[in-house]
């Protein structure tokens, strides 16, 4: 939540809440393996999400809500990242990734309807960063691919 005072104008709050309603990616690996069985990767590729930006303004003089607004939106964007993977026994391997994603911005306008032509403009870029861990299992092949 954020209080704003401005000249000739009552002091106002606006709140705005974004999220990302479901996250995924499409991505290439590519990576050496410095010892056996460890890999060490890079990984990048196609991010896309359905994001959402809500935000709502409130007043005194309002009584209330002066204007509320919700906005979402499929985005895609691109996500970059690296990681290692360890083969800990025949078919079986774990894993630790980092990436970075970017899914540019979404704006809005919240209307004031008490006050013609008054608003706020609001834009929020849905960037982030996820670390995750992970086990893997190969139904194919042994581990002297490792």
């Amino acid at each position: 939540m954020v209080s704003t005072s401005v000249a000739t104008f009552n002091h106002f709050t606006t709140d705005v809440q974004q999220s990302i309603e479901f996250f995924g990616t499409a991505r290439g690996r590519l990576g050496f393996a410095p010892v056996q069985p460890v890999l060490l990767y890079v990984t990048g590729g196609l991010a896309s999400a359905n994001v959402k930006l809500s935000g709502a303004i409130t007043n005194p003089a309002c009584f209330g809500f002066c204007g509320a607004t919700s906005t979402s939106n499929y985005q895609t964007g691109w996500t970059v990242g690296g990681g290692l993977e360890y083969a800990f026994a025949p078919n079986w391997s774990a894993k630790v990734e980092y990436l970075y994603y970017d899914l540019g911005s979404l704006s809005q306008q919240i209307l004031d309807p008490r006050t013609p032509g008054a608003f706020i403009a609001q834009s929020v870029e849905f960037r982030g960063n996820i670390v995750r861990a992970g086990v893997d299992y190969r139904f194919y092949g042994d581990d002297s691919d490792y």
